[in-house]
């Protein structure tokens, strides 16, 4: 019989039958998957050796900076505008604007000894603007918390591998290390 199921509790069930009982449930909701960065061998191999690089590391990691930069559209989410809804109540609005309302980003660093200010940066950063904020924010930062001993991590980001990015440090003669190999980041969005 078609739209019918067969279970292993030898059961006769309407494909309707089950999305209503699915429905009905609180804990559970339909949507879809989260997206992560596909794990090559290659990858594995240099999180396994960045693993074993830092496992002894404990006091070590009080000289380290971290910094991430975040972006927030002014108008809502990038396109998720749907939503589920009681029918017997009105319609939810959103406003907008006919060219968008804009975005914007910020940047920030913290390590054991506090954070740095927080920093606006152009959605379009390139290399040259990262290398410029680094220069102008991150390189005070650090010294002014750890003197010359400290660590730098960034995240994957092309500006953060960058050639110009890499010359930076080594001019500095600051360490920097970034995070095992496409590696998804540990944020909340």
């Amino acid at each position: 019989m078609p739209g019918k199921h067969e279970t292993h509790l030898d059961l006769n069930v309407t494909r309707r039958r089950v999305h209503q009982v699915l429905m009905q449930n609180k804990l559970i909701r339909y949507e879809s998957r989260e997206p992560v960065p596909k794990l090559l061998p290659r990858h594995i191999s240099a999180r396994l050796a960045f693993a074993d690089k830092m496992k002894f590391w404990t006091d070590e990691f009080q000289n380290v900076i971290f910094s991430d930069e975040k972006k927030f559209n002014l108008d809502g989410p990038d396109g998720c505008h749907k939503y589920w809804r009681d029918v017997r109540q009105r319609r939810q609005t959103r406003h907008k604007r006919n060219h968008g309302g804009g975005s914007l980003m910020i940047w920030a660093a913290f390590g054991y000894a506090g954070k740095s200010p927080l920093c606006f940066i152009p959605t379009k950063t390139n290399a040259e603007i990262y290398v410029k904020l680094l220069d102008e924010v991150l390189i005070e930062f650090g010294e002014k918390l750890y003197g010359d001993s400290w660590i730098f991590q960034q995240d994957n980001a092309p500006t953060h591998n960058a050639r110009i990015t890499k010359e930076f440090f080594f001019i500095k003669k600051h360490n920097c290390f970034g995070v095992a190999s496409d590696q998804p980041e540990l944020k909340t969005n």
